[in-house]
């Protein structure tokens, strides 16, 4: 995740009001502030858009060492949804997602580089079907505070959000995803947004 340097002092100096420490400090992924959307064409016509609706993970970050935070997301491909009910059903046979026997995918970073005062590349291998393939997101640190509502609600007490978002395109035959390519497109674009919560 993605801290320059002068943000990371002032970050720095942010946790050690909170009682943090300069090492890397640990969020759970918020999976109802989460989401990852893709849009993959449909002929030439129009791009089919989808999401995945369940989706868990952490991730860790030092403030004054942004390029050694990591990630990791597990997304449950069941879950699925292009708002229609039969597509998604196809989408989970064997010839597409085959959830039967790969139920999840999984992205761990490897390598993270800043490339500006709040964006950076983030290149981690990601699993989908049993293959597992190198992917770089393009990623912007949205923001670091106490949740807005820790001064009403018990929930929210204490907790610490970040967020981020993220842009990437794959090839869904890379990974062995080959059925129907003429009509279904092979380029997927994928948009994630990611709120993580930390308590002291």
């Amino acid at each position: 995740m993605i801290f320059p340097g002068r943000i990371a002092c002032l970050l720095l100096l942010f946790l050690g009001v909170l009682g943090g420490t300069a090492d890397a400090e640990n969020y759970v992924i918020d999976p109802g502030h989460t989401s990852i959307h893709f849009k993959i064409g449909h002929f030439h016509f129009a791009k089919v858009q989808g999401r995945f609706n369940k989706v868990s993970g952490e991730f860790s970050f030092d403030p004054a060492n942004a390029e050694a935070s990591k990630v990791r997301v597990e997304v449950d491909v069941t879950s699925i949804d292009t708002n229609d009910v039969a597509r998604d059903n196809h989408l989970r046979q064997p010839s597409f997602f085959n959830v039967a026997r790969f139920p999840k995918a999984v992205f761990s970073s490897t390598r993270i580089v800043v490339t500006g005062s709040r964006t950076g590349l983030m290149t981690g291998d990601l699993s989908i079907l049993g293959v597992v393939i190198p992917v770089t997101l393009d990623v912007t640190f949205n923001g670091v505070a106490p949740h807005p509502l820790g001064a009403k609600f018990d929930k929210y007490r204490g907790v610490v959000v970040a967020g981020f978002s993220a842009r990437t395109t794959i090839s869904r035959s890379s990974f062995g995803m080959t059925a129907r390519r003429g009509d279904k497109g092979d380029k997927a674009e994928l948009s994630i947004e990611v709120e993580g919560w930390r308590k002291p």
